[in-house]
Parts: structure tokens; sequence; C-alpha cells
């Protein structure tokens, strides 16, 4: 015989009257295991033994099997053996001294019922189908069940049933089936229980008498999303209408919230879908303000849906507000600036906006300059960031001082508003006023009582009369105000003689400072003479200097020339100034820039000239080849073009190529320098004359090699 645990069941009740000393049994099919039985009726007709357990009990004891028998005493070591003849349920107690000590009741049949599973699912618009087991074989018999409402209710998701299932004899296992109402609602997954009532006689229940079924709908849930439409709206039209679709189920209220954000749209809110109900309109409000920012991107999304809705794909979608004001336009307003002596002075230019913008970073660059880069003035210009409200900023270019001679110069200024709508209107243009002068020659040899002249020399010709104002000290007199007339760079300042001494002239100009020349009387010897004292000539061209002695000589005098860079001018190295005459000697022009002559007389004095040598014409920039190069830099490039002097300079995207060699006036060849991948103009920059080829270069990575 084999021995199985016995659990509690409705027909096999253990409960211990007095003490806790359990009976156990072991017969066909039946058993018990410490505190339990087996789940198995004990067969009739078939022999079970019995022995009592309990630990500390000794001597006789008395048992009484409860189906009328007689009973039987024995010790506690002694095993017996009771045949049972009828199925039923029969109450087994065990007297120790006359005294009850326990009470067991021990069932005898043919078999248990009880379901396959204790859970099982269906679903909605079939039938719930349930396996009821039989244990064991045996003649007919029966089981009766009946359904127990969960979540879900009987006669609303599934027929509610009481009914009986009846085993043939032999037969193992039955299906039970219970009907389960269709309708067009989404439900949750709910449970109802289905339950083993009562058996035939001769049969018990078993574990498993009672099993759980989830219902699973057959209807699609309410699911909300957007149509992908187009929305487009227009600031002034201060709103725009967005729909949301309802799909799936249609019978219940649900409640579905939503959001919209961006620069001028803010709003959230929940719209109520009723039963029916299959699309909501929902109004998001715009703002409209006087702030540019094109087109404006604002996002409205499905954020959550109660009683069981759900949220699909499409469930976010942009709204592009269209900006009614029109993109502003920048402009630069024209500065001026004295460049002074030394040190650095702030040109500074304001840059208005015609309207507001949310955001955005301006910047700037110079398309033309009469100046050079990073001597007269530091190329460099920071960005400009406007944000609303402010519509003006100011700009502040670095102007280098010093004390040559030279025109005024001009620095075009021009907006970029990379990225942006933002319209470029007025360019700004820097005038670098020019405040150096001079008092011509330094020395000056006279006659005594004779009378003779300096020059006051400046840059940028008059455009109206000045006054120059002349005073002097030891034995020279002067005019104490000269006028300079209009178009003129230089006035000549009367003077005579009678001993040496110092002549001061100020032009009545702003920032002009005050120039000084000695005076001497030339005792003995003779000093050289010069007209004009200030040369200007173009480039390529010659000029003339016309030499002669003060006072004359009586025989034939050389004077000295020499040339303070030879790399834009040259000249005789000797001249001879006949008998009380002139001569003429001729200035060489080679390339753009300032230099100064020396005119020496022979063991005697000499003098200097100023000479300022300009473009002859202004150059062209045809193309560049190759037009492409590595973003390392390096690229070796030659310029075709006309009018190409070595004093000309080029930038790559306003970045200095490097190792110019300037062929001939046709033909440079420069390397480009090190730049980030994209494409950017070139521009040739020759004394006052800039030409730009736009998108004239670009920069690439170097593709790697295989293997590498």
């Amino acid at each position: 015989m084999r021995r199985v645990v016995l659990f509690l069941a409705a027909w096999v009740l253990a409960t211990p009257a007095f003490a806790t000393g359990p009976i156990r049994w072991s017969g066909t099919g039946c058993a018990t295991f410490y505190d339990e039985a087996s789940q198995e009726p004990c067969q009739p007709n078939e022999p079970v033994s019995l022995w009592y357990d309990e630990y500390g009990v000794s001597g006789p004891i008395t048992w009484n099997f409860g189906d009328g028998s007689q009973p039987v005493t024995s010790d506690t070591a002694t095993t017996i053996t009771h045949t049972y003849h009828a199925v039923g349920t029969y109450p087994i107690s065990v007297s120790v001294g006359g005294s009850v000590h326990s009470i067991w009741k021990l069932a005898v049949g043919y078999a248990t019922f009880q379901f396959a599973s204790f859970t099982a699912n269906a679903t909605e618009g079939s039938a719930a189908a349930v396996t009821v087991l039989r244990s064991r074989g045996g003649p007919e018999g029966s089981v009766s069940y009946a359904t127990k409402n969960g979540t879900a209710a009987g006669g609303v998701r599934f027929t509610a049933t009481t009914g009986t299932v009846t085993f043939a004899s032999g037969e193992m296992s039955r299906t039970i089936q219970i009907p389960l109402i269709d309708d067009a609602r989404f439900d949750d997954p709910q449970d109802f229980t289905i339950e083993l009532t009562t058996t035939s006689p001769g049969f018990f229940l078993g574990k498993e008498t009672d099993v759980k079924v989830t219902i699973k709908d057959n209807d699609p849930p309410p699911t909300f999303s957007l149509p992908l439409n187009d929305y487009k709206p227009s600031e002034t039209e201060g709103s725009v209408d967005v729909t949301i679709v309802r799909t799936g189920d249609q019978l219940r209220r649900v409640n579905v919230g939503w959001s919209a954000g961006g620069p001028v749209v803010s709003a959230s809110g929940v719209t109520t879908f009723e039963p029916g109900d299959t699309s909501k309109k929902i109004t998001v409000p715009i703002k409209n303000d006087d702030i540019y920012t094109g087109r404006e991107e604002a996002l409205f999304r499905l954020a959550s849906a109660d009683a069981s809705g759900i949220i699909v794909f499409p469930s976010v979608i942009n709204i592009f507000v269209q900006d009614d004001e029109p993109p502003p336009t920048i402009s630069i307003a024209d500065a001026s600036v004295v460049e002074g002596d030394n040190g650095t002075t702030d040109c500074v230019m304001t840059v208005t906006l015609s309207g507001k913008v949310a955001s955005a970073d301006i910047g700037f660059y110079q398309p033309a300059t009469s100046g050079t880069y990073d001597v007269d003035f530091r190329s460099y210009i920071p960005t400009l960031h406007f944000a609303a409200p402010s519509t003006t900023g100011t700009l502040h270019l670095t102007i280098n001082g010093d004390q040559k001679i030279e025109r005024n110069e001009t620095i075009t200024v021009r907006a970029q508003a990379a990225g942006s709508a933002l319209k470029t209107g007025r360019d700004g243009i820097c005038t670098i006023v020019d405040d150096d002068s001079a008092l011509l020659p330094e020395v000056l040899y006279v006659r005594e009582g004779v009378p003779d002249k300096l020059t006051l020399a400046w840059g940028e010709p008059l455009a109206a009369p000045a006054t120059v104002n002349v005073s002097a000290t030891g034995g020279v007199s002067v005019q104490a105000t000269v006028t300079a007339a209009p178009g003129v760079i230089s006035t000549p300042i009367p003077l005579t003689a009678s001993d040496g001494g110092t002549v001061t002239a100020t032009m009545q100009r702003p920032g002009m400072d005050a120039v000084s020349a000695r005076v001497r009387i030339a005792v003995s010897g003779s000093a050289p003479v010069v007209e004009p004292q200030l040369l200007s000539i173009r480039s390529g061209a010659t000029g003339k200097l016309t030499f002669s002695l003060s006072p004359p000589k009586t025989a034939p005098t050389d004077i000295a020339l020499a040339s303070a860079d030879t790399s834009v001018t040259t000249v005789p190295a000797m001249i001879t100034v006949p008998a009380g005459g002139t001569v003429e000697a001729q200035v060489n022009a080679l390339a753009a820039g300032e230099t100064t002559l020396t005119a020496s007389v022979i063991g005697g004095m000499s003098i200097t000239i100023p000479v300022s040598v300009t473009l002859a014409s202004r150059p062209e920039l045809a193309s560049l080849s190759p037009s492409s190069g590595s973003v390392a830099g390096g690229t070796r490039v030659t310029l075709h073009g006309d009018g190409f002097e070595p004093s000309c300079t080029v930038l790559f995207d306003y970045y200095a190529a490097t190792d110019v060699v300037v062929i001939d006036a046709q033909t440079m060849i420069v390397s480009a320098p090190e730049h980030g991948v994209g494409t950017g103009p070139v521009t040739l920059n020759c004394g006052p004359y800039l030409v730009t080829l736009s998108d004239g270069f670009s920069w690439f990575m170097p593709r790697r090699r295989p293997g590498r």
C-alpha cells in the first residue's frame, strides 16, 4: 500500500476533540501522512489498516470505527485492520483510559471530482469551457456546479448558470460550457467563478473545486489620435482649431487630456467625449505679438485618457504659426573718428533693426576699405546679439593711431545674419580722419634777409578753405595766419630770417597737432631746394622732382639721391645742378606705398622729400585654380586676374593666405589657410581696393585611405 497526503475537504473532516494525537490509516487508494489525509476516499469492501500515533501515550486503546461494528481494543503499537462495506463518511475515535482522545472522519467511496485547472480564459462572444476530472474509474456519478459573480456580472458579461454534469461508468473527464454575452462595448478583462457544489452518493469533491474564468473583450478599446492636418495659422488669427478623433468603443464617456506649447502658444486642458462622440475640436489660443520670429513652431500633444482610453499614433502634431511681422532690416549708421598719433581709438557705429526679433546673432564684415587690415585698424568685429525689446546695438572698431601723413581712410561695414531671414539694409562707413601734418623741410637753410618758404603738408585734400596759425622764434619773421585753399594737401608758409630760429604752424582742423621746423641762416655752402616738396604718383608711373640750390652756386654741383624703400621707388644715385640753374630727377614708382627720398649736397646739407605711391588702377580677380582644398590648409592656389602688385594681400573667408608670391601683374600664387568644411569668399586687398569672389574657395575633409 502507498501513503498519500489527505487534505481536509467536505468529504473528510479531521477535528481533534481533545488531544492532538492523530489517527493514521492506509487502504486501497487512500492513506494518511502526518496530520493530513489523502484526497481519495477509501474503497468499499477493501481492508483499511489503522494505527494510533501520539507521542507520550501508552497502554491499551479502544477503537470505535463509526460504522456500528464492535469496538476493538489494542495497544498503541498495534496496527489493526477494518473493512467498510458501504460508501459514506465514518467518524473514527480512539479512547485512552475511558476518555476519547481523537476523532477523525474517514471517507469511503468511488472517486473525487475536481477542475483540471483553477484558472481559465475566454473571449467575449464565445463560451467559457472548463474541464472537470474524475480521479478514478467506477460506476456512473455526477457533480453539480454553479457560476458566481466576480468583477464580471451574470446577465451582463456571462449567462448565470447552475447545472449537473454526469460521468458515465469509466468516463474520466467532462467539459462545462458557460455562454458569454457579446456587446459592442469595450471592457477591461473581468472574471467570474464556476464552483463545484455537490456530488452523487459515493463521490466526493477534490482539491480544485472552483475555477476563475477571465473574460477578454473582443471589442476595440476607445482610441484617440490626431489627424495629420497642415496647421499653418497666422498670428493675427488669434487661435487655431485642432481636431481629436476617437475610434473603437463609442459607448463610454472618456476624458482626454491635451497640451500645446511654443513661442506664441501655451495652453492645456481636458476634453470630454460623451457616448457617440467621434471627434472633438479644440480651439488653441495664439499670442499675437510685435516680435519677428519667422515661422514659429508649436507642438500639440495628447497627454492622457481615462476609462480605458488609449492614445495612439499620431498623438503629437506640429502647428506652424505664420508671423505677421516682416523680417527686420539691419542698418548701420556712419561714424568718424580722429586717428590720433598713437594707441587705439574706437570708431563707434550704431546698428539698428527696423523691428523686434526674438533672438538673432548678427555678424559683420568689411566688404571694402581704403585702409590696411591690422595696420590702420583691427579687422575683427564681434557679433552682436539682439533680443526683444532691444532694436539697437553698437559696434566698436579699433583704430590704430600713427604719425603718418595720409589721406582719410574709410572702412565699410556690412551685416550678415547667417541662418536667419533678417534683411541687410544700409552699410555703415567709418571714416578715419587723419590728424597728421608736417612742416617741410625740417631744417631750412635760408640767406639772410632773402624771402623763403616752408611747406605745411597733410594727407586729406581740403573740402573748404582752412586757416593756418603761424608763429616763429629767434630771428625768423612770418605771417600770423595763412589760408590754405580747398582741394590741396599743402600750403606755403612765407618767411624771412635775420638769424636762425623755429617756425610753428597749426592748421585749424579737428585733431591737428602743431608742427614745427627749424630755420637756419646759410652762412656758407648751399642747401638743395626741391619742387614739389611732397610727391604723389601712381604705381608703374614716373614722377619728376626739380632741384636747385640755395644760394645758387657759380659752378655745377652734385646732389646724391637715395630712396628709403627701393621696393616702392627708385631714383638716380646722383644728379648735377648746373651753375645758377635747375635739374630734374626721375622717380620710378614700383608699388603702392609710402617712402621718402633724401637729397644731399656732396659735402654739404640734405633735405628729405616724402613720396606717396598709389595703385595705378583697380585690380581684377578672375579665377582661382584649384578652387577647393583640404581643411588642414596649405593648398597652393593660383590667382588669375590683373593689376597684381607685391603689396597685395589675399583673404580666404577673412583668413589671411600665406606664402604670397606675385609672379606678374596677372598671376599670384598663395597658400590657402586652415578652415572648417564649407565654402567662403576670396578677397584681394590691394591698397584702397578690395576685390571679392563670392563662394570662391571650398574646404573639404580628406578621405581616409582604406586600411587606415
